[in-house]
């Protein structure tokens, strides 16, 4: 097996490689594969610097609000103004494999993370939740921060048949659970409070809404960025 790593390390996108298939025993007809470029679930064009280069990726960052509950998606620059420019010693673990070792399954995915709660009388005894992963939302999993988002809506939206937003987080398994009752005047009470003028960034907001809105189904600036199979463990590192 470490043979086969190694001779897959040695190749980059676009190669082709000819495979030889043995099945009990019996050889089948050679297989010809190209090797096709990864998704990375945080994006390597979301890097602070490297090798002397400054950032290239200006967008404002990504955000949504429900009942006090901050959620971004992962990505390089939030780590660095979480923990500072050797984040990669200082953050959690569960963030840094993420980070570096991260391959989104579908187009779009993301890392969603519970970022920071805040103080309210719904969120009582949840204000210790800080750069949590977000995975499931009332048992679906969540592939990407505007997914969050649309299944809280809907759970606002019909709140008789889902009474209860619970998401469930890692790397502790815990669950953090909000009445969808009362849920979006909740968020509005915090965001007078803070004087933030919306719940979500500019890119979940469907143009034309206001407040609230409705989330969009897809982000092009939620999509991953790409790169080569190989080396890909070094660029990440380099500074």
């Amino acid at each position: 097996m470490r043979a086969v790593t190694y001779l897959l390390s040695q190749c980059f996108a676009g190669d082709t490689l000819k495979l030889r298939i043995l099945r009990d025993g019996k050889p089948h007809p050679q297989l010809a594969i190209t090797l096709r470029v990864q998704s990375l679930l945080v994006p390597e064009s979301s890097s602070h610097r490297k090798l002397g280069q400054r950032c290239t990726d200006l967008r404002l960052p990504s955000y949504y609000i429900a009942g006090g509950l901050v959620f971004v998606p992962l990505c390089e620059p939030y780590l660095r103004a979480e923990y500072g420019e050797d984040f990669d010693a200082k953050a959690p673990v569960k963030l840094l494999e993420k980070w570096q070792h991260g391959v989104a399954e579908v187009a779009g995915a993301q890392v969603v993370l519970l970022s920071q709660v805040f103080a309210h009388v719904h969120t009582v005894g949840y204000e210790h939740h800080a750069n949590q992963i977000v995975t499931k939302v009332n048992g679906e999993r969540v592939l990407s921060l505007a997914d969050l988002v649309a299944r809280c809506e809907a759970a606002q939206a019909h709140p008789s048949r889902t009474p209860f937003l619970t998401f469930e987080l890692e790397p502790h398994q815990e669950l953090v659970v909000l009445e969808s009752i009362g849920l979006r005047a909740t968020t509005d009470e915090l965001l007078d409070n803070h004087q933030i003028p919306h719940d979500r960034s500019a890119d979940l907001r469907v143009v034309g809404s206001g407040g609230s809105g409705a989330a969009a189904s897809s982000s092009a600036e939620a999509a991953p960025s790409q790169e080569p199979l190989a080396g890909r463990a070094g660029r990440r590192r380099a500074k």
